[in-house]
């Protein structure tokens, strides 16, 4: 066990500007302390508000989090680590208020395609819409949510992608495959086609750090690159940034 002297020791880095264990683990950075301290305080939508603009889609992320921050919180040499996703699920369900807010951003000059409406694809057109960048999101399915349609009902991923994107200006075309890049004219193209998707031959020359592929303006990320929901997510947040 850990006498209090040392749990004030190791903890005290969480007072201080280094980031604690906890945000290093989250492959989104969420703010776990700034949270949990809106959540003590009861302001739910505060904490609600700080939660959506990091992890963009609350109901969605709220019912996968893996919880990586819990292994790497202080509190758990001395009595058990925080349930975040409990948290994560109160801030979404006690907030008064839920609906995205519309930014009044200068419209940009370029248009971004993004193949692949999974949480990957999604996630990096919403931060590019939210900037007011042209976008335009190509699914070779009826709808979008790509393997969440395995995870969760609907109805509850659905709802979260349309309630996000309603602020948002962007086109979507369903039902539309995608055969080739040359078929796509955009200044910039993301492509998050998922597992079993093609990657157009430039897996092989990828950037891992950037998402950058051999091809100027192509970016590559997701499923394509084995990784899990929120691994997905926290590619396609960070991809909008060099696109």
């Amino acid at each position: 066990s850990m006498l209090i002297d040392d749990f004030k020791a190791y903890s005290e880095p969480c007072f201080r500007d280094c980031p604690p264990p906890c945000v290093t683990a989250c492959p989104l950075g969420l703010d776990v302390k700034a949270v949990i301290d809106k959540v003590q305080r009861k302001n739910f939508t505060a904490a609600f508000r700080l939660y959506r603009n990091q992890v963009l889609f609350p109901a969605i992320v709220s019912r996968l989090c893996p919880e990586p921050c819990r292994g790497q919180c202080v509190r758990k040499n001395t009595d058990q680590g925080v349930f975040m996703r409990k948290i994560e699920a109160a801030c979404v369900e006690f907030s008064k208020d839920s609906k995205p807010i519309a930014f009044n951003v200068p419209a940009k000059p370029f248009t971004v395609a993004v193949v692949g409406a999974g949480l990957s694809g999604l996630s990096c057109a919403l931060k590019l819409a939210s900037r007011n960048y042209s976008v335009k999101i190509y699914e070779k399915s009826g709808n979008w949510g790509g393997r969440l349609r395995g995870l969760l009902p609907e109805d509850v991923f659905l709802t979260d992608l349309g309630s996000q994107f309603s602020a948002v200006k962007y086109e979507a075309e369903f039902n539309r495959p995608v055969s080739g890049l040359a078929e796509i004219e955009a200044d910039a193209v993301y492509v998050a086609t998922g597992p079993d998707g093609s990657d157009f031959g430039l897996r092989d020359q990828l950037n891992r750090q950037s998402l950058c592929t051999s091809r100027p303006g192509v970016f590559l990320g997701g499923g394509l690159l084995g990784t899990g929901p929120m691994g997905s997510t926290a590619q396609g947040i960070p991809a909008s940034s060099p696109i």
